[in-house]
């Protein structure tokens, strides 16, 4: 009782001061962003598309909210421009969680009839409006709303004080404020004025305009002139305290870094947060500068424990470093360029995995190895599922975090791998570029036709197998030395039915205890035989050291380990004279052939007798390593030997 008495006290101060500011909206038409339309094939019960309905662009959105982060509730409007795109336009249909009280809607400077059902809100015009127009229409409302998802609209505390904050992504958004939840159009602008309780802050998108006080309450307007999907729309309020740099980016813009922080976590946030300079440095080196560079990058706590990447201002639940450079990877990957559908979510995800173990590499070296076998391990920790995400009904599916980050992140970095860095980073440059894709929405098959273009090759068979086929390989090396060559029979397992070969290219490291190099082996089927001519004699075979290939439980096998048990070399380093033992009569010498760990040959002997032990005479040598290739009955293997005289 107490606490509905406080939300009707409440509304009508909200309802005062949205009246008193209503002409504070503005409209700036002369930037329209035309975003090329992509269908959402799958629907979640809490996401609706434009199937079925009329077709419209939003320009703009003018969003005036009041908020008590004590109070779990929220009023306010929300005034959208946008243009008719066919002919009879007579409703305007927008998604609009049924808790969440409509109660007038304003068109013309008049009140229009409107219909509120199933979490849609349809605006019924008098009349037909103009195809290609701009309009106008403005949408009062109230409630508490029901987060669903990952928490939609959450009010909470931190240390004793409280906070509202909020989480659309993916279909949270109409929990609470009207919008089109789809994949399809970005709003080309907004305004977003919040009015709270006059101790609190609100962090929003875009730029800081003002911040007007009263006795008792403040009203933060921020501001963006860049595109943005609804779910990236994001408001917190609380105690914040605030704390801001700047960064000059290599086009030469000062970009402001402004962050919004709980006061008991200030001193932490300031040194956690201060590596963002860095790391936006090396993003902006590796893609294209920082797309939101007119108006800031910043930071706002919060209290879900990971964080969103809402544009221009990341939430974070903590000061990670991790987070902090996947959100941060974001405004490339999701935000100037966001997934079409949800089934493409690795468009983000697998990205600003990707991006933050870039980080590592480029910033912390040292830990770039652990990071890749983490990231890997995680990838194939169950042996079916694609990047492709095939249920976007659900939510967990879609932010699976072994598919659509750890597994769409090694498929980026296998990318890397097929492509070679130039090809690599230049189709990312070129995809971000892109003007049909720039501030808009981009499928799978974007992002494969820059690669394609910037490497030259046809990666048709790579995404049918790698990205939308499920599974992983296995592989098993089979290795044999021949002298001056090494022999690789390389077979291929795989996890799941759906794929019977992955094709990729298989680097191979061959080393000895002086010498390594890197072999590239790209085999067609199971079984393939490879040979190779390092220019010496290989003691190690090191299947992908470097992971760049999404796979598991790898062999690598000696054909001659069985043997090297079995036969014995005395003394060994020795002077001149060597004698080669075999413990079985089976394993007995048939031929003995000598190199130098270039893999030179210095001579061969072919022993015609079945003897189990005899004598070799390697005096006409030098001292140093050599290698001794014993071909027996039971097959071949190598032996070191040292000569010391």
């Amino acid at each position: 009782m107490k606490q509905s008495k406080i939300n009707v006290v409440f509304l009508f101060a909200c309802l005062f001061s949205f009246f008193q500011a209503s002409a504070q909206c503005d409209f700036n038409i002369d930037k329209i962003i035309e975003n090329e339309i992509h269908s959402f094939p799958a629907l979640h019960v809490n996401n609706l598309s434009d199937a079925g309905r009329q077709k419209n662009n939003i320009v703009y959105a003018c969003c005036k909210w009041s908020v008590d982060p004590a109070i779990n509730f929220i009023s306010g409007s929300v005034t959208f421009y946008f243009i008719p795109q066919e002919n009879n336009f007579d409703t305007l249909i927008l998604d609009l969680a049924n808790p969440l009280q409509v109660y007038s809607v304003i068109y013309n400077n008049a009140p229009v009839s409107f219909s509120h059902h199933d979490n849609q809100l349809d605006i019924l015009f008098p009349f037909n409006l103009t195809n290609g127009i701009v309009d106008s229409v403005k949408i009062f409302y109230n409630g508490v709303p029901i987060p669903t998802g990952f928490g939609s609209f959450i009010q909470a505390d931190h240390s004793g004080s409280p906070i509202i904050y909020t989480l659309s992504e993916p279909f949270g958004a109409r929990d609470w404020w009207p919008c089109k939840q789809d994949l399809n159009d970005k709003i080309d602008s907004i305004d977003v004025y919040v009015t709270s309780p006059i101790q609190y802050r609100t962090a929003s998108n875009g730029t800081l305009i003002s911040e007007d006080s009263t006795l008792s309450q403040r009203t933060c307007h921020w501001k963006s002139n860049y595109p943005i999907a609804a779910y990236l729309l994001a408001i917190g309020v609380t105690n914040y305290s605030v704390f801001s740099e700047q960064m000059v980016l290599s086009n030469g813009d000062t970009l402001p870094l402004i962050n919004y922080v709980y006061p008991e976590n200030i001193s932490d946030a300031q040194q956690n947060l201060h590596e963002i300079i860095d790391i936006i440095h090396l993003y902006d080196s590796l893609t294209i500068p920082y797309p939101f560079s007119i108006e800031k990058y910043g930071h706002a706590q919060f209290g879900w424990g990971g964080g969103m990447e809402n544009q221009t201002m990341s939430f974070l639940g903590n000061f990670n470093s991790e987070l902090i450079a996947h959100e941060c990877a974001h405004q490339w990957f999701g935000d100037k360029v966001t997934c079409g559908s949800w089934s493409d979510i690795w468009l983000h995800e697998g990205f600003a995995t990707y991006f933050s173990g870039l980080v590592v590499e480029h910033l912390h070296p040292s830990e770039w190895q652990v990071w890749k076998r983490s990231t890997l391990d995680g990838a194939v920790a169950l042996p079916d599922g694609s990047a492709y995400c095939d249920d976007t009904t659900s939510v967990t599916r879609i932010f699976n975090g072994r598919l659509s980050y750890r597994k769409a992140s090694c498929l980026l970095h296998m990318l890397r791998w097929k492509l070679g860095d130039d090809a690599f980073f230049s189709a990312l440059k070129n995809y971000l570029n892109d003007t049909t894709l720039a501030y808009g929405y981009a499928r799978t098959s974007d992002l494969k036709l820059h690669l394609e273009q910037a490497s030259g090759q046809n990666l048709t068979e790579f995404f049918t197998e790698w990205f939308y086929g499920s599974g992983f390989p296995n592989y098993t090396l089979e290795w044999e030395n021949k002298g001056s060559t090494i022999e690789i029979a390389i077979s291929q397992g795989t996890s799941d039915l759906s794929v019977p070969f992955f094709h990729i290219p298989v680097p191979i490291e061959l080393k000895n205890e002086n010498r390594d190099t890197i072999v590239i082996a790209n085999p067609t089927f199971s079984g393939e035989v490879f040979v190779f001519n390092p220019g010496f004699v290989v003691e190690q075979v090191i299947f992908d050291p470097d992971l760049w290939i999404i796979s598991k439980n790898n062999k690598v096998l000696d054909k001659s380990e069985l043997l090297k048990d079995q036969i014995e070399i005395y003394p060994n380093p020795g002077k001149t004279i060597f004698t080669i033992k075999s413990k079985h009569s089976e394993l007995f010498v048939r031929n003995l052939k000598v190199f130098d760990q270039l893999g030179r040959e210095f001579f061969s002997i072919i022993y015609p007798d079945a003897i189990p032990k005899r004598k070799i005479d390697l005096s006409v040598l030098s001292s140093g390593v050599y290698f001794l290739r014993i071909e027996t009955g039971g097959g071949v293997l190598v032996k070191r030997v040292v000569i010391e005289k």
